[in-house]
């Protein structure tokens, strides 16, 4: 019989290597202009708002996953002053567009 713990480290390995994907094609670029930042849960639209301000960017759309926001700034290093300010996690929206889509009367011109 194949025993099971001999797949716990295959198994784990490829949960590893997805998850290292999904971050690199998720992270931003430092002079990325638009962003994907998670607030804390329950914040809402406030937490949203005070997490733009402090990070001098603004509030552009909320994205179909709660908590996740998209947020703009003309000035490069968007996303560090984002996490500086409490974002809990920062992605890169045109890296993520596979998986959340803005709402369509929310689409922005992201060029």
């Amino acid at each position: 019989m194949f025993p099971q713990r001999s797949l716990l480290p295959a198994v784990a390995m490829a949960v590893l290597s997805l998850f290292a994907l999904i971050a690199h094609v998720a992270a931003p670029r430092s002079d990325a202009r638009f962003v994907v930042a998670m607030v804390e849960p329950g914040g809402g639209i406030a937490a949203a708002a005070a997490l733009a301000d402090r990070s001098d960017a603004r509030l552009v759309a909320e994205a179909p996953v709660p908590g996740l926001w998209l947020l703009a700034s003309e000035r490069r290093g968007l996303a560090e002053r984002l996490h500086d300010a409490g974002a809990w996690v920062v992605f890169d929206p045109l890296g993520l567009r596979g998986c959340f889509t803005l709402k369509r009367k929310q689409q922005f011109d992201l060029s």
